[in-house]
């Protein structure tokens, strides 16, 4: 729920199989990286071998020292 992320103080965990490059997805990840900038700790877990999220979204999070991990690696 985005108004859950933005209301956020100090860390969010998030585990998702599908995170696409739809606009749900796309406005999830942003939401992520926006509380990434203002000091929340983002901890997103996502299925590899589900998953094809916009690899940019992916490495500005990971550039805000967040911590993207995958599970089902294939990749």
């Amino acid at each position: 729920n985005p108004r859950e992320i933005d209301r956020s103080k100090k860390c969010i965990f998030g585990m998702h199989y599908t995170i696409t490059d739809e606009e749900v997805s796309q406005t999830y990840l942003n939401k992520l990286i926006e509380a990434r900038q203002r000091g929340v700790e983002v901890f997103l877990f996502i299925d590899d071998l589900i998953s094809n999220p916009r690899k940019l979204q992916i490495e500005q999070l990971k550039e805000l020292n967040g911590h993207v991990l995958k599970t089902n690696k294939i990749r």
